[in-house]
């Protein structure tokens, strides 16, 4: 598990841990697709406990092109 700790590289991106947050669907923009005060005190939160690397939320252009969302 030592090994979850360790510093690593992806191309020129220097990666201090091995500790992943992958994209996910918050729910915590506005309907028109603004980021709010809850969606920054997430990723703040992930960048203070150490995550190592974070991919951000994901986005989409307008939700007609997700027809299975619930809007």
């Amino acid at each position: 598990m030592a090994i979850l700790f360790d510093s690593i590289s992806i191309g020129n991106m220097a990666i201090r841990n091995r500790f992943v947050r992958s994209a996910t669907f918050e729910g915590l923009g506005t309907f028109d697709g603004k980021p709010t005060q809850a969606l920054h005190d997430l990723y703040t939160k992930y960048a203070e406990s150490d995550v190592g690397l974070i991919v951000s939320t994901s986005l989409v252009e307008h939700y007609k092109h997700l027809p299975d969302i619930s809007v």
